[in-house]
């Protein structure tokens, strides 16, 4: 590690941070310089995979939470600062999905989305915030959001709102936040080889006909998400703070053509 990487003595925490765009960002954070503790909620396999991963050992660690449950927020964040002594970066990207359309959706499902991608989000990033204010050191909290929270599709209502809700969230924070030092920003993911999207980009037909819809061609990775986290986290975008910046390989900029 070396004072040439962006994020170079700097602290992370990504929720969710076992598979698909957590295991992305986590790993791209990690590749930047920061030290890394992957959030994970029931079995430890998959951020154990994702830590298994880093070129450092000592520079990554594994916390646990459910994200529904402002303690278990809590002392992750507590576990995070107590080993690193601070907390620079919380990206909040632990979230649940359910494609019930609307008039199926049951109440049981309806309340696990609200309560994991809002609630959720929220405790990790009040949380992250006030561990970062106690230090008296800027930070950057960074929510992950959804192009659905925009271009809804035909099914997941639920989600959809949730993502909506969070980009609003992101907007409060900033302006709260700003006189502490801490920016907030979220990313609205496109389609992403990712968790909910395997099954439906394992066909070649489905895959073919969405990436007819993405101006650039194809679904995004992982890793293109990471990308841009490890920009927000760093000094260089210190200005930045209050938006939302979207990743959907042109997604939104389409629509019927005349």
């Amino acid at each position: 590690m070396t004072d040439l990487l962006p994020l170079a003595g700097k602290v992370a925490l990504v929720t969710g941070a076992g598979s698909g765009i957590g295991r992305g960002i986590a790993l791209r954070l990690a590749e930047g310089g920061a030290r890394v503790a992957a959030g994970y909620v029931g079995e430890p396999g998959g951020a154990l995979a994702t830590i298994g991963i880093f070129a450092d050992r000592d520079a990554a660690m594994t916390a646990a939470a459910d994200i529904r449950v402002r303690s278990e927020v809590e002392a992750m964040v507590a576990k995070v600062d107590g080993r690193w002594g601070r907390l620079d970066i919380m990206v909040c990207n632990a979230g649940y999905y359910n494609a019930a359309p609307m008039l199926n959706t049951e109440e049981a499902d309806w309340r696990q989305v609200i309560d994991t991608n809002v609630t959720g989000t929220f405790f990790c990033a009040q949380a992250a915030a006030r561990a970062m204010i106690a230090r008296r050191s800027p930070g950057r909290i960074i929510l992950i959001a959804s192009t659905q929270a925009f271009r809804p599709n035909l099914g997941p209502l639920a989600y959809g709102l949730s993502k909506a809700a969070i980009v609003a969230m992101a907007r409060g924070m900033a302006l709260e936040l700003a006189p502490h030092g801490i920016t907030v920003v979220s990313i609205s993911p496109g389609v992403i080889e990712a968790a909910g999207n395997i099954a439906v980009l394992s066909s070649q037909d489905a895959r073919r006909r969405i990436e007819a819809e993405i101006p650039i061609g194809r679904v995004g990775q992982p890793q293109d998400i990471g990308a841009l986290a490890v920009f927000l986290a760093s000094d260089a975008a210190a200005y930045i703070t209050g938006t939302n910046i979207t990743v959907d390989g042109g997604l939104l900029t389409t629509g019927p053509q005349i």
